[in-house]
């Protein structure tokens, strides 16, 4: 059954902003590339999968609709990552994803991947989800 592995972030506030720090360690040891990025309202970004990459996304602002599909089992799956209740979701090569942003305001996302981007060799495989 397709499923996400989930990393829960703590969200702290203060009248200064806001501040989440990494709680799991694993990632620095697997980060060889990152992307920080937004998106405007009602915008689809991904839709494509990797072959070998692992990523693990996490929206910091907004609310996204996260699509996927396992081309081998033909499972869909489709689940909500929420800025106010950050967290990190692990995903794994040959699933397909696309991110939509489903809020009136820009969604701030954030991803970790654990091969360094070589623009001779992408790893993206277009696959239109949405």
């Amino acid at each position: 059954m397709l499923q996400l592995k989930r990393y829960p972030l703590k969200k702290r506030s203060d009248e200064r902003g806001w501040l989440i720090q990494n709680d799991y360690p694993e990632f620095v040891d697997k980060m060889k590339h990152f992307i920080l990025s937004t998106t405007s309202p009602g915008k689809i970004r991904g839709n494509h999968y990797h072959t070998r990459k692992h990523e693990w996304f996490c929206v910091f602002r907004g609310k996204a609709r996260l699509y996927l599909y396992n081309r081998e089992t033909k499972e869909k799956f489709e689940t909500i990552l929420d800025g106010e209740k950050p967290e990190f979701v692990a995903m794994e090569p040959g699933i397909v994803h696309a991110l939509e942003n489903i809020t009136d305001e820009e969604l701030l996302f954030f991803e970790i991947i654990d091969e360094a981007f070589d623009p001779k060799d992408p790893d993206t495989i277009p696959y239109k989800l949405k």
